[in-house]
């Protein structure tokens, strides 16, 4: 029995991480051309920094006419320091909320994070 959930949960983890992947990929090519945010070049990529700037989203990207944005999805990285840390469409908001203009009436109780352990 342990040994189905753990399976399902692991299929589960990899679902989710590619979902999280699609939708901060899909945030990264949109929020420039609303003119949200506005990424910096940094040695052929281009980077997005949170809000506290303790966080780094890098990505290699195309810029077609209309600040229309096309991001390789396979590129997108999150980092903090020198550790990997993996997409999340959650903390992309939480960590760029001020930048995005979310207020607390849109994205109450940044601070609750459920944790989910099998």
């Amino acid at each position: 029995m342990l040994s189905s959930t753990t399976s399902a949960y692991s299929g589960w983890r990899e679902m989710n991480a590619a979902a999280n992947g699609q939708v901060v990929g899909r945030a990264r090519a949109e929020f420039p051309k609303e003119r949200l945010l506005t990424p910096g070049a940094r040695d052929g990529s281009y980077v997005v920094h949170s809000d506290d700037g303790s966080v780094e989203y890098r990505f290699s990207a195309a810029v077609l006419a209309l600040d229309h944005w096309e991001i390789d999805p396979d590129s997108i990285a999150r980092r903090r320091g020198d550790d990997d840390l993996p997409l999340d469409a959650l903390e992309f908001c939480i960590e760029l909320r001020t930048t995005l203009g979310l207020s607390d009436a849109v994205l109450p109780n940044v601070g609750f994070r459920p944790a989910f352990t099998p």
